[in-house]
């Protein structure tokens, strides 16, 4: 830079490289940046080349947000087995179906004490239980 004084004003006189702007004109350029990367929209970057004071190629890539929805499908039918005691010294064992949330079970019930008197049984015999179920 050359600088030149001339009654109070100050002029500044640039040297001009005419090869360093030829070169600059004729080489090509890559950018590369992210124009965004959200976590609702997706990643979207962008790559050019820009040579001769224009733009040469244009590449870009897009990838969107995808949600994955799981649906788990219910058994309409939905079988199950019980079990158990009951004070009255009797077995319990059984089983049913339920249809969506509507129970059908059945027990059968097996008494365990046998009481007699004069020779006869007089304990409870065994019995059938029928039970309707609602599921919540």
């Amino acid at each position: 830079n050359d600088t030149i004084y001339l009654d109070s004003l100050i002029f500044i006189v640039e040297k001009v490289d005419t090869a360093e702007i030829i070169k600059d004109y004729i080489t090509q350029k890559t950018y590369e940046f992210n124009v965004f990367d959200s976590g609702t929209l997706g990643k979207f970057d962008v790559k050019q080349q820009i040579g001769y004071n224009k733009l040469l190629s244009f590449d870009y890539t897009f990838t969107p947000i995808t949600k994955t929805i799981t649906r788990i499908k219910e058994p309409l039918f939905t079988p199950f087995i019980t079990g158990g005691y009951s004070t009255n010294k009797s077995l319990i064992m059984g089983g049913g179906i339920y249809y969506r949330n509507i129970g059908f079970e059945y027990n059968y019930n097996i008494t365990l004490d046998k009481t007699y008197y004069n020779d006869i049984d007089i304990s409870q015999s065994n019995y059938h239980t029928l039970k309707l179920n609602y599921k919540f």
